[in-house]
């Protein structure tokens, strides 16, 4: 089964204009498609709609969450969208629109976000460059703020169940702005701490470095098999590394650089049987 949302386009920029509707279909190897399938209908999207609505299917498909530039949270059984966690519209001025990034905890019980913060003294709260790392407990459905001023591209990511000291644990991999007051444009730092906000290390690059470009890291879907660390992909330069991530308070393992021809733009872990 594959999900997806469509848009209309535009010739004025951004050059579409985001239906934030929700369709699947299933499919089979040997070619069978199904129709469409309407989860939620074209609607406004809220604020800055135009620009488009974000989806995360939950591991195992049960759950579908959503993200718009204001707000965060599931669809719920009715194909309604059901805010967790509303958001302040960050005012761009240009013809772009900035959606908080989400995605699921192994276990379920968390979305891990960025939430635009308002700050003391600013008239209009839009324009706050202020930006931190939220957890959002689905049960409870409060926000705990994890990193004050990460910048809005921290794309917080947890990885896979870890074991340690005999419990079954994650950690959060993201991103800090090497400028957080301007983390629009700024470069960034490969960040990783444990699922609570503790035991914060920096992993990539190293200081003095030009930092990463904004960007979505991937966890190794199993432990490397030399190793035995889950690791993490990320781009630099155009380059694809590979940086394993021992649980606990160990310091980050191995830094491999895979590529070298600067091409690199995606990374997709895949898991062979």
């Amino acid at each position: 089964r594959v999900y997806f949302s469509t848009v209309e386009p535009r010739t004025m920029a951004p050059g579409w204009q985001a239906n934030n509707n929700l369709i699947s279909l299933d499919f089979s190897p040997n070619g069978w498609i199904s129709k469409w399938k309407t989860i939620i209908d074209t609607n406004s999207g809220g604020v800055y709609g135009w620009w488009g609505t974000t989806f995360s299917l939950e591991r195992g498909g049960n759950r579908i969450a959503f993200a718009r530039p204001d707000g965060v949270g599931l669809v719920n059984d009715e194909g309604a969208f059901e805010s967790y966690l509303n958001v302040i519209p960050y005012q761009t001025g240009a013809d772009w629109a900035w959606v908080p990034s989400i995605s699921w905890s192994p276990d379920g019980q968390f979305l891990y976000t960025v939430d635009h913060l308002p700050e003391e003294g600013l008239a209009n709260p839009e324009e706050s460059k202020s930006f931190a790392v939220a957890a959002i407990s689905l049960d409870k459905r409060s926000t705990i703020h994890l990193v004050q001023r990460a910048g809005m591209f921290a794309y917080a990511v947890p990885s896979p169940l870890m074991t340690y000291e005999q419990e079954r644990q994650y950690r959060i991999a993201y991103l800090q702005a090497n400028l957080p007051d301007q983390s629009d444009v700024s470069r960034y730092r490969l960040m990783v701490m444990d699922q609570d906000g503790s035991n914060t290390t920096t992993l990539f690059p190293k200081e003095g470095e030009t930092g990463l470009e904004p960007q979505v890291v991937s966890w190794s879907p199993i432990p490397m098999s030399d190793t035995g660390f889950y690791a993490i992909a990320v781009i630099y330069q155009g380059n694809f590394y590979i940086i394993d991530v021992p649980s606990g308070e160990s310091p980050a393992g191995n830094l491999r650089q895979i590529t070298g021809d600067g091409l690199v733009s995606r990374v997709v872990w895949s898991m062979r049987e």
